[in-house]
């Protein structure tokens, strides 16, 4: 089933596939906009905005959309990586011929 798989080019597959993953960054948001996180793939976060009109706000609100604009950008991540998976998926199953329905049993 593997004799036609090429090892050297999954592997150089692999190896892009992280080189792209480590580009990706996402901004998530909350408070209609008023923070804002940008973070990336690997989860490190690179920027907080919070707009000076929400500044006067209590210090629970400013936790709540810091933490909810942290939840975005986490989302985002999950699906721009679950979309770059799935088309990994899909070059890699290119890659594995079928198996033949003229097995004699």
């Amino acid at each position: 089933m593997f004799e036609n798989l090429n090892l050297g080019s999954l592997m150089k597959d692999a190896e892009d596939m992280k080189k792209e993953m480590e580009k990706i960054e996402v901004t998530g948001e909350s408070g209609a906009g008023a923070i804002t996180v940008t973070m990336t793939a690997k989860h490190y976060v690179k920027n907080i905005s919070i707009s000076d009109d929400i500044i006067s706000e209590d210090k629970v609100v400013l936790e709540e959309l810091i933490c909810g604009a942290i939840n975005d950008a986490v989302k985002r991540i999950e699906d721009a990586t679950k979309d770059k998976f799935m088309g990994m998926s899909s070059a890699f199953s290119s890659m594995i011929p079928p198996e033949s329905n003229d097995k004699k049993e």
